[in-house]
């Protein structure tokens, strides 16, 4: 071997060696340090597991024979209470023997009597008293009665009456027909009305779940009578979901339906503008509810929300004459925000009026309960649009909230109402962003917001907040901030008004202008409303009648056991079963001996007149039949511990294999470990010496 001074390969190698045999010695001591050969599943990962659920089965079988013994020794007092109540019952029956014999007076058989009753009572008390750490044994909670199995036979005759329809796949589709139509639950596609079938009312199969991209379009001569009933509809594209046409239209309210729209596409772009109404009321639309019907209809809210509005008018339509009246509708509005598209802008819209650049007639709201919250104006108009009048009445009831546009009138930047005529209604309304809750919206230079004439009738009860701040302090009834206006404001002297700026806010740095005044008279406004006049379509009904006949069967064992648990799963228990111990369960009822005959009845086996086993003796066999049944439950618990035992020392048996060292063994691989650790130890130490020996070169 050459000799080298720069590395030492000898002894790196002992060393190496030397670190085994530690490493080693290390584990043999551990395992004679804690008599087990496997200390961590490092040691032996398959066997580690075995022998802990073996751990687990012994904790658990330790448990069960702890159970299986104190199970028995609630039966033993169980037991002892019953053979309490043999012993008296046999003095029972001697008192019963002494009683009927003659020789006794009825005055001795009055003594014997109080003896007999106590006796009785002593039964009674030991029946109620009997206990097992609290819980009481032989009251009759744990019984097992029987009761004669009966079985009867129930024939019904079910009528099932369905509406007739006619089933629409996806597709587009066109209704030549009146009458009723269901859309299959996986439609999208336009669905048209032809002009000779006004009359159809459109479902759904699945209504909790949405039909998407689907698209009705009305009828081009108008008079439709279109009514949903449970229509869910979830749109991606700038469409109207309802396209009305022509006039004398009516949209009718069954159920509940809801109208969801535009959710954004992927390829969504800020700068686009969608310009659609969700419901796109024509020359004249009027929408009912038609027995709680709902309507629950939305906006993704996006920059610049686009100018649309969810139930009115196009952007830039232009329809003076056309109107939109809500008769006793049912309608909730709002803007929700997408968590990928949290725009916080978007108020150039409306949610029920004129859309941004559009002219509408009247829009009309008679009864019925509205909940509105937008950035834009909740009734009114959109950007630069324009309104004839808003008319409130009939006991309607409006919770809205708005942003930029006010939540009753016109909206922001150019938004234009001729007059608001409010009364017989419950109002509560919010605006923002200088905006008046009742009025006009904020203006601007060459764009002015504003409302003509306000009218509030005596049976109006208004709560109202318009903007607050100094920059874009907004009146809460009246006008907006900035180029807004607002005319007269007339408002009934019994009518109910929470605001607090009316006609302008005098502390904005740039309050709206009120061009007249506000007055307060004598004021009722009865307009003149006419409800719609339809007629709910139909195609029919199929009845389909079906005999059902069921089988009842009753009777048979009932009651509640006493549980001894006794296995390591679930349901591995002996159901005790301890019936009532007291006098009447025994059929000691009424039993005495003040007379002979008395005594007599009390002893008698006669079973013909009356009918029955003698009284005394019933009792002590029932009171047998229990001690009998409790001593099966005591033997049996005595097989199941001894069974239990063998099976702990068992599996203790075969954990112990598994698990403990054999300490013999282990001590030799202890000494042979400590035997080479030593030797190794040398031979490191002759290694390390070995490149000294190069100086011997030199000399």
């Amino acid at each position: 071997m050459a000799m080298t001074v720069m590395n030492n390969p000898s002894a790196m190698m002992t060393l190496g060696e030397l670190n085994k045999n530690i490493s080693n010695q290390g584990k043999s001591a551990k395992k004679l340090a804690s008599g087990m050969k496997i200390n961590s599943a490092g040691d032996d990962a398959s066997a580690y597991s075995i022998s802990e659920r073996m751990r687990a089965q012994l904790r658990s079988l330790d448990q069960d024979i702890d159970n299986v013994k104190n199970g028995r020794a609630l039966l033993k007092v169980a037991a002892g209470g019953i053979d309490n109540i043999v012993d008296e019952l046999r003095n029972l029956k001697e008192l019963a023997l002494n009683a009927a014999n003659d020789t006794n007076t009825d005055e001795d058989r009055a003594t014997i009597q109080k003896e007999f009753d106590q006796k009785m009572a002593n039964i009674n008390d030991i029946a109620s008293e009997t206990n097992y750490n609290g819980k009481i044994l032989l009251d009759g909670r744990y019984g097992h009665t029987f009761t004669p199995i009966q079985t009867s036979t129930n024939t019904q005759t079910i009528t099932n009456t369905v509406e007739n329809y006619t089933l629409i796949n996806r597709g587009n589709y066109t209704i030549s027909a009146d009458g009723v139509y269901m859309l299959a639950s996986n439609y999208s596609g336009t669905v048209t009305i032809a002009n000779g079938a006004q009359n159809v009312k459109i479902k759904q199969q699945t209504p909790g779940t949405a039909v998407q991209n689907t698209f009705i379009v009305g009828p081009s001569g108008g008079n439709a009578n279109l009514w949903l009933d449970g229509l869910n509809i979830l749109n991606t594209a700038d469409q109207s979901a309802i396209k009305f046409q022509g006039s004398n239209n009516v949209l009718t309210m069954k159920g509940n339906n809801k109208i969801q729209g535009t959710v954004l596409p992927a390829d969504y772009v800020a700068s686009e503008y969608w310009e659609q109404a969700l419901i796109n009321v024509g020359d004249g639309l009027a929408i009912q509810s038609n027995n709680g019907g709902k309507l629950d209809i939305s906006i993704e809210k996006h920059w610049p929300m686009d100018g649309r509005v969810a139930i009115g008018s196009n952007v830039n339509d232009n329809n003076m004459n056309a109107n939109l009246l809500l008769y006793t509708a049912n309608i909730t509005a709002n803007l929700y925000t997408p968590s990928a598209n949290n725009y916080n802008d978007g108020d150039a819209g409306a949610m029920i009026g004129a859309a941004a650049g559009s002219i509408l007639g009247d829009v009309t709201i008679y009864g019925g309960i509205l909940n509105i919250s937008t950035n834009g104006a909740a009734i009114g108009t959109g950007y630069d649009g324009k309104l004839n009048d808003i008319i409130i009445n009939g006991g309607a009831v409006i919770n809205a909230s708005s942003k930029g546009g006010s939540a009753i009138g016109s909206g922001m930047y150019g938004g234009k109402v001729n007059d608001i005529l409010i009364d017989n209604a419950t109002i509560d309304v919010k605006s923002e962003d200088g905006a008046a809750a009742i009025g006009s919206g904020i203006g601007i230079v060459g764009s002015t917001s504003s409302v003509n004439d306000i009218y509030i009738g005596n049976s109006t009860h208004i709560t109202a907040l318009g903007s607050t701040g100094t920059v874009g302090g907004a009146a809460d009834i009246g006008a907006g901030s900035f180029e807004s206006t607002v005319r007269d404001i007339v408002i009934g002297s019994s009518a109910i008004i929470a605001a607090n700026k009316i006609g302008v806010d005098p502390n904005a740095d740039h309050p709206g202008i009120q061009k007249g005044t506000t007055t307060y008279t004598n004021l009722n406004l009865n307009p003149n409303i006419i409800a719609p006049n339809v007629t709910e379509p139909d195609s029919g009904t199929t009845t389909t009648t079906e005999t059902v006949t069921t089988t009842t069967t009753t009777g048979g064992w009932k009651g509640k056991p006493l549980v001894i648990h006794h296995g390591t799963k679930a349901n591995q228990a002996l159901n005790c079963y301890i019936n009532d111990m007291h006098t009447d369960a025994m059929g000691l009822s009424n039993t005495k001996v003040l007379t002979r005959d008395d005594a007599i009845w009390a002893l008698s086996d006669d079973t013909t007149n009356p009918p029955r086993i003698g009284a005394i003796d019933a009792a002590i066999n029932y009171a047998l039949d229990e001690a009998t049944t409790i001593g099966a439950y005591i033997s049996r618990l005595e097989f199941t511990e001894d069974n239990l035992v063998t099976a702990n020392e068992n599996t203790q048996f075969s954990e112990s294999t598994i698990r403990d060292a054999d300490m013999a063994k282990e001590m030799t691989e202890y000494t042979r470990s400590n035997v080479l650790a030593q030797a190794s130890q040398s031979m490191l130490a002759q290694a390390n010496q070995s490149a000294s020996s190069v100086l011997s070169l030199l000399q």
